[in-house]
């Protein structure tokens, strides 16, 4: 018998050790989702013990009812939009964002019956993949609450997905020679491209020196980690004129780093610190601007 609910972490025992829920099969309330390798629980009139769904689903819900860690992702609904949806298995899933976005004709390709046709259009993107870290459910929320332009909201869910368009993610698309950064020779991944990059470390310490407190010695690979789980409250702005959040802050750096890469990719535009800099402080006081006229 497969086991469902993780008694070390469970808080509501009635529903744990519930005999129903220990006899009936998963099936009875789980089916297989529109996302890849995700259960989603069935809906009311498709579940054949209704009233007992239900009290699963608002446990899990409020966090009293969790998953065993080797499940793979369960969701309480079925993506329909961009919505970001509940995952009980370690934190926020935002995929279904991409369920919504990655479409053909205004069909969502993932929504689509056909094995076949979900592959066929499929085949030019790079697997939907996650990092291994955990976002709180609050976070999330004062994140998507954050002003910002929608291509800088683009790239933070490219960034959250591991979607950026490194050499890691696209050299097979684009056959490519390697997937090496041409600044450093080493892999370029998506947390290398913006944040572990040598050729980024100048710009991120001088930013953070004008803009945050100090914090000792800057460690890039926590810091993109930080910035991966939306998790920001060890970062505090010092005092100044500029009314922005962590979030503009954080958004503003890693645009103008993304802008300079692919100018020097498309054209030919040499990687110049300095100038990754002033765009970076030019996106900030202008959405600073926009914040004290709003």
């Amino acid at each position: 018998m497969t086991v469902l609910f993780d008694p070390a972490t469970t808080t509501d025992h009635s529903l744990l050790y519930h005999k129903m829920i220990r006899q009936l099969p998963a099936h009875v309330f789980l089916e297989q989702s529109r996302l890849p390798e995700t259960l989603v629980f069935k809906a009311r009139a498709a579940c054949s013990r209704p009233g007992l769904l239900s009290r699963m689903v608002a446990a899990v819900r409020s966090n009293i009812l969790k998953f065993v860690s080797s499940l793979c992702t369960i969701l309480v609904a079925n993506p329909a939009g961009p919505e970001p949806l509940l995952v009980t298995g370690g934190g926020v899933d935002l995929s279904p964002y991409y369920c919504h976005k990655l479409s053909y004709q205004s069909v969502p390709i993932l929504s689509m019956s056909s094995t076949e046709l979900r592959a066929m259009y499929m085949r030019d993107h790079p697997p939907l993949t996650n990092p291994r870290v955990d976002v709180n459910r609050l976070t999330v929320a004062s994140f998507l609450q954050t002003k910002m332009p929608s291509a800088a909201r683009n790239l933070w869910f490219r960034l959250i997905h591991n979607k950026v368009s490194s050499k890691v993610n696209v050299y097979k698309i684009f056959k490519l020679p390697d997937n090496l950064c041409v600044y450093c020779g080493y892999r370029e991944t998506t947390t290398h491209i913006l944040f572990t990059c040598p050729a980024n470390r100048d710009i991120w310490t001088n930013y953070f020196s004008l803009l945050f407190v100090p914090l000792g010695p800057l460690d890039m690979s926590q810091v993109a980690m930080d910035v991966l789980s939306l998790d920001l409250s060890t970062y505090c702005l010092l005092e100044s004129s500029l009314k922005v959040s962590t979030f503009e802050a954080i958004t503003c750096v890693i645009t103008a780093i993304w802008r300079t890469r692919w100018r020097d990719h498309y054209d030919s535009v040499g990687f110049d610190n300095q100038s990754v800099m002033d765009r970076a402080m030019i996106n900030l006081r202008r959405l600073s601007s926009l914040n004290l006229l709003s």
